[in-house]
């Protein structure tokens, strides 16, 4: 049965106004400055760590911005600081663009994620929090293991979101990224030094649940062994969950809008249909149903 035409207008109407609202926000903060290629993350974090490493410098220092990634992501970043500081900045960001496509599925629900104030903020900034959130999917969606490996690296809880049954190549991807480090190996012991730091005096804002009262939540939710079992998981164990990193959020609401629409599907196919639109012998309702699933 299809949507009443009112609520059809409402979807539409909700959905052009986050395009809208997310274009006044952006309008917003480059009035302010923050639209400048090359700024945020992608500068302060990303770019520098990337530099330190082909330079010798330090890479887990602790004045501000702290670096915190493992060491197969810094290798992968080290990789990225050869290019220009700002065609860095736009691939970061057209990443972002194509990581809430992805995880939206279409353009009316892309609409209805732009209302999320935060993800404004994490465009500019060019973190990865938007990246994640698409590695959580993609394992959950299509059972894909190679991006949610590179995010476990960065996140360390998209592994939560990994089904089971696509352990063999979710380990040969974290195998490699391990391997990629060996000629940095001093890194290890050094960011094991920096989770130290940071354990003892993390850097805010962060949300004000601890990661361990999370944590057990997290594991129960993946217990569960269900889509959106493991997709939520995959978000409350992220180890430092700050404010902006709420966006990651969409990937579970994500995988509930999916189950949702397959629910709808089901219900559709399980109406009976009117005789005239019946070929000869078709089966209908849940006989129909039945017959499809079987």
């Amino acid at each position: 049965m299809p949507a009443p035409r009112w609520l059809e207008l409402l979807s539409f109407g909700v959905s052009a106004g986050g395009y809208l609202f997310m274009g006044l926000l952006l309008i917003g903060l480059g009035a302010t400055g923050w639209l400048v290629p090359g700024g945020g993350d992608v500068r302060d974090v990303y770019h520098s760590a990337g530099n330190a490493l082909w330079t010798g410098q330090p890479v887990y220092n602790y004045d501000f911005p702290p670096y915190f990634y493992s060491p197969p992501f810094t290798v992968m970043l080290a990789a990225l600081s050869r290019l220009p500081l700002t065609l860095e900045w736009w691939l970061f960001n057209a990443a972002n663009v194509a990581a809430i496509w992805y995880v939206a599925g279409n353009w009316r629900r892309v609409g209805y994620m732009l209302w999320i104030f935060p993800i404004a903020y994490e465009i500019v900034l060019g973190n990865v929090n938007l990246i994640v959130a698409a590695a959580i999917v993609a394992a959950v969606r299509e059972g894909r293991t190679a991006l949610p490996a590179a995010m476990t690296f960065a996140k360390f809880s998209p592994v939560l979101a990994v089904d089971p049954r696509q352990w063999r190549p979710f380990a040969l991807w974290i195998l490699l990224g391990l391997a990629i480090t060996i000629p940095w190996w001093w890194l290890w012991p050094e960011w094991l030094g920096q989770m130290g730091r940071a354990w003892n005096d993390p850097v805010g804002p962060l949300v004000p649940i601890p990661f361990l009262v999370r944590l057990p939540v997290a594991l129960v939710l993946v217990a569960t062994r269900t889509r959106l079992g493991r997709a939520s998981g995959a978000v409350i164990a992220i180890p430092a969950l700050y404010f902006l990193s709420v966006v990651v959020l969409i990937a579970p609401i994500s995988i509930a809008l999916d189950l949702l629409e397959e629910r709808r599907v089901r219900r559709a196919r399980a109406l009976p249909r009117p005789a005239h639109d019946l070929a000869p012998g078709r089966l209908t309702g849940a006989a129909e149903v039945a017959d499809v699933v079987g």
